[in-house]
């Protein structure tokens, strides 16, 4: 797959061992354009925690942080989102609260 993001939002259970290739891995990761994150349950606190750090980050760099979210969409639109390829599109963002 091109272009992907995986979430990764549970664990094994147990102690099994897992083996996976280091190198192939990351070789997947960039040459693809993928992208792998995890998951776990956060509070409330921890994104008001991501909030503030956008702040600061506005704070210091400017508008600048908003040039890095290019086109942004409601999630309905998630279709329009994944086919429009802007010239200067650097992240694009999917919104999941109503629209106002």
């Amino acid at each position: 797959m091109l272009n992907g993001l995986s979430v990764l939002t549970g664990i094994p259970g147990g102690d099994r061992p897992i083996n996976i290739e280091g190198a192939t891995l990351m070789r997947q990761l960039v040459l693809r354009n993928q992208v792998m994150a995890g998951s776990v349950n956060a509070s409330l606190k921890h994104f008001e925690m991501v909030i503030d750090d956008l702040k600061k980050a506005r704070e210091t760099w400017g508008s600048a942080i908003g040039q890095l979210i290019t086109p942004q969409f409601h999630c309905t639109e998630f279709a329009k989102a994944l086919s429009l390829r802007l010239a200067d599109e650097i992240k694009t963002v999917l919104e999941w609260e109503k629209p106002v």
